[in-house]
């Protein structure tokens, strides 16, 4: 992955960011534009000077912003602790080429590694805009590369009732067959998990080791957001609660 660096003049100093957490996606809204264009735009705005700390064009090239490690002005309130990444285009009105969803892949892999992100979201998701547009290829970029860990871990049944019995939930005659049935189904109801949930922490960590997060039994802030993305990424209901429809679309059960 080859970043371009761009050098701008800066319309006052920039602040170093104290943490990095999650990635924001944006689209410039503009069919044809560089990323001296959104500087300049910014600067119009009475902004320091370009907002997005990487800038990837249609031909996939990647050009660096903002410096990568202070505050950008991508996405109101919720600058403080991301990384906005921005895409030539404006997805309302036309598609994404090959080129930026490969560019857009590697880079946000990239980050996600260096930073040990697991958040990443839409322009939209934390402000009332469209950004970055209905056309946006925003599951192929942003959950590109699943870790290693995830493609060798996947749960199965059987581990799910070995996890239920150990945090004392009985099974009948048949014991742990590996099946899905009405056991597993009231099970699944009542062992429901969530932030601050202090039972169920054979459930909690299995889950944690599916979701590639620490394997601690607590059911904390990263757990709960690893949740989220997981449910958005397979267009469940994200609230950040394991129900049933979360455990089983983690176990593969239909």
């Amino acid at each position: 992955m080859n970043i371009i660096n761009t050098s701008y003049d800066w319309n006052g100093s920039l602040v170093k960011r104290a943490k990095t957490t999650r990635i924001i996606l944006h689209h410039a809204a503009a069919i044809k534009c560089t990323a001296q264009d959104i500087h300049r735009w910014h600067l119009n705005n009475g902004w320091t000077g370009i907002g997005y700390h990487f800038f990837i064009n249609k031909q996939g090239k990647i050009y660096s912003g903002r410096p990568e490690n202070v505050v950008g002005a991508h996405a109101g309130n919720n600058n403080l602790d991301s990384i906005g990444v921005c895409f030539e285009g404006n997805f309302e009105k036309e598609q994404m080429t090959n080129e930026q969803i490969k560019s857009g892949k590697e880079l946000v892999s990239y980050l996600k590694g260096k930073y040990n992100i697991i958040v990443v979201q839409k322009h939209k998701d934390v402000n009332a805009t469209a950004c970055p547009g209905k056309n946006f290829k925003f599951s192929e970029i942003a959950y590109a590369n699943p870790t290693k860990q995830a493609e060798k871990y996947k749960p199965s049944v059987l581990d799910f009732q070995k996890a239920a019995k150990a945090d004392g939930y009985s099974f009948s005659k048949y014991g742990l067959d590996g099946l899905w049935g009405s056991e597993c189904e009231s099970i699944a109801i009542k062992a429901t998990l969530y932030k601050g949930k202090k039972k169920n922490k054979s459930l909690i960590r299995l889950v944690q080791r599916f979701l590639c997060v620490d394997v601690d039994g607590i059911f904390g802030a990263k757990t709960k957001t690893a949740v989220l993305n997981f449910q958005t990424q397979n267009k469940l209901v994200a609230d950040g609660i394991v129900g049933i429809n979360t455990y089983k679309k983690i176990l593969g059960v239909n």
